[in-house]
């Protein structure tokens, strides 16, 4: 016989709460502020409603405490911020938050109402900045410039000129999307694609303050190594070095080279000076170049232009193919400018398991960087007779690696290919022959080091 006892459960009263988490993800940014005045904060909060606010700055979370901005211990979460965050008449009641200057700064407010309220809170949150004179703001943008593969940035360096209050801010976009960085940021992230962009504060326009960016300069490396089919580069990090170098050498140590050679190449930047007069169509676009050669890693800060004795200042410049375009009444065009020239020269060389390298670059310049190229050759062996049988069991040792799909032997054989031994069984005076082909291997690298001297 089956019981069956019914329960029976009861509670006195539920409780319910509609709620919101409002992390913002655009910053109150007073990077370039010295003073910041108090909040004003609007909206409602309807009675049995609460509205609870704490910051975010540098990945970490604050609220304002009895001794000012203080670090905010707990967990940042809604239940947490509800309790301890703080409330909008203690912010409003701050003469001064003058702990957001300079600093990049990230609201997050927790809201939370009755499940039954017809009615649920509002905020509207501002931050008031003392202004003390006018400032002038501009924004100038460089093209998109591409990098080689998946290139990994390990340093950009600005020279910038600035004169009273004038400053100049230099950022950069990756692969064209995402935050705009400061040039210290972007160290070690990877990129395909750069762009940049600096900020021009001036406080008054009457020439007491300057600001110029004079070049942006970036370091980047490829992978490790780069391989294609039977070529492996790899590539030193470019050093920048106070005075002019001229002689390098290079030790990079590795196992046994079979059917490979290694070569290694320095390559110095070198800026030069360039003039020439330009015969151009009227309103046609016009090359760079030395010689009948278009010129390459031109500053676009050094070009100067002139149309008889006149200077040209309204034209494009397009850092891809080195063209400028503009309107000339008479298509002779005097230009100036600079450029970096880059060309990657062969070392003398010596082969061994350690092999080493020296030269004397036919240019100078205080930018330099080494790469090895490694080479593996490849061929066929068509009939050839390693031997002659004997009846017996015979090895021999083939003179280069063999691909085993397309080894073939006139006798029975094994093939060993991490030895390179060929066993074979042949009849007594049968010549041996064998047909394959072969390519060399890639030796282990275990370590390079190279340096240069002024002489």
């Amino acid at each position: 016989m089956l019981n069956i006892s019914t329960m029976h459960a009861g509670t006195d009263e539920f409780h319910f709460k509609k709620f919101a988490l409002l992390k913002s993800k655009n910053c109150f940014d007073f990077t370039y502020d010295t003073s910041v005045a108090g909040f004003d904060i609007g909206g409602t909060e309807p009675e049995n409603t609460s509205r609870r606010i704490i910051f975010q700055i540098d990945d970490k979370l604050y609220y304002f405490g009895n001794s000012g901005l203080t670090e905010y211990e707990r967990r940042g979460e809604l239940e947490d911020i509800l309790e301890y965050g703080n409330t909008v008449g203690e912010l409003l009641s701050l003469e001064n938050v003058n702990e957001f200057a300079g600093k990049k700064v990230y609201p997050i407010i927790a809201l939370d109402a009755p499940a039954d309220s017809p009615v649920f809170p509002k905020i509207k949150l501002n931050v008031k900045v003392n202004s003390y004179n006018d400032v002038y703001t501009k924004y100038i943008y460089s093209p998109v410039y591409t990098l080689p593969g998946n290139a990994k940035i390990y340093d950009i360096k600005e020279s910038k000129f600035t004169n009273g209050n004038g400053t100049a801010t230099v950022q950069c976009q990756l692969d064209g999307a995402g935050d705009w960085l400061y040039t210290v940021e972007a160290a070690g992230k990877t990129a395909s694609k750069i762009q940049f962009r600096t900020q021009f504060i001036l406080s008054t326009l009457d020439g007491s303050d300057f600001a110029k960016v004079n070049s942006v300069k970036t370091f980047y490396t490829t992978d490790k190594d780069k391989l294609s089919g039977s070529t492996m580069e790899i590539i030193s990090l470019p050093q920048d070095y106070p005075d002019d170098l001229k002689t390098f050498a290079a030790l990079i140590k590795h196992s046994e080279l079979v059917d490979c050679e290694i070569k290694a190449y320095v390559n110095v930047s070198q800026t030069l000076y360039r003039e020439n007069v330009f015969q151009t169509p009227n309103g046609e676009t016009l090359y760079l170049s030395f010689n009948g050669v278009v010129d390459k890693n031109i500053s676009a800060d050094s070009i100067r232009l002139f149309d008889g004795d006149k200077p040209v200042t309204d034209f494009y410049f397009d850092t891809e193919n080195s063209s400028v375009l503009f309107q000339t009444p008479n298509g002779e065009i005097f230009a100036s400018y600079e450029c970096v020239f880059e060309e990657w020269q062969p070392f003398q060389s010596s082969d061994g398991d350690s092999s080493k390298f020296v030269g004397i670059s036919p240019l100078a310049g205080k930018i330099a960087a080494v790469k090895f190229v490694i080479t593996r050759f490849s061929g066929v062996s068509d009939a050839l007779q390693i031997g002659t049988g004997t009846g017996k069991l015979q090895t021999f040792a083939l003179p280069h690696r063999a691909k085993i799909e397309t080894l073939t032997c006139s006798a029975p054989f094994k093939y060993d290919e991490e030895a390179q031994i060929l066993k074979v069984v042949a009849p007594v005076d049968e010549p041996i022959y064998i047909s394959y082909e072969w390519q060399g291997q890639f030796p282990k690298i275990y370590s390079y080091i190279w340096g240069a001297a002024v002489s």
